[in-house]
């Protein structure tokens, strides 16, 4: 268990890291459904750069989640 996911991409043409920060509660329609084929039902978040510029774009430097 975990209360917040903190995301980390390295663009190493790109001085700047991106940090994308996400309360447990807020994964969970994120994520992906369940896949019985993996170790628990384990779920998947796929951050694609059209995600990352609408979907995930209120969770990029989010650390006031973290007060």
């Amino acid at each position: 268990g975990f209360d917040f996911l903190v995301v980390v991409l390295i663009d190493r043409d790109n001085p700047r890291s991106r940090f994308f920060v996400f309360r447990v509660g807020d994964l969970d329609a994120l994520l992906s459904a369940p896949n019985a084929s993996r170790a628990g039902g384990k779920r998947t978040l796929t951050m694609s750069k059209k995600a990352m510029n609408s979907t995930f774009k209120d969770y990029e430097d989010n650390w006031r989640v973290l007060l």
